[in-house]
């Protein structure tokens, strides 16, 4: 994710949550994407991109109550690039 941040980024508003962001990466990347699902589940990929590099990268303004990407209500945090 590393090397594409500055596209993902692009694709993104100014204030996007976790989901907004895993939908651009799954997107952009669907290759590297399911590569990464291969040594992983879903959800603790998912995870790992909402609790850890989200917040290595980018500026956490709140949270809200979001759909995720499977369908199931879930509290996302909001982010601002």
């Amino acid at each position: 994710m590393d090397n594409g941040l500055d596209s993902i980024t692009e694709s993104l508003p100014r204030h996007f949550s976790s989901s907004d962001f895993i939908k651009v990466v799954k997107d952009s990347f669907p290759e590297e994407y399911a590569a990464i699902l291969r040594q992983a589940d879903y959800r603790s990929l998912h995870s790992w991109i909402a609790r850890w590099y989200l917040n290595k990268h980018f500026t956490q303004i709140g949270e809200e109550h979001l759909i995720t990407i499977m369908g199931h209500k879930n509290l996302n945090k909001l982010w601002r690039k």
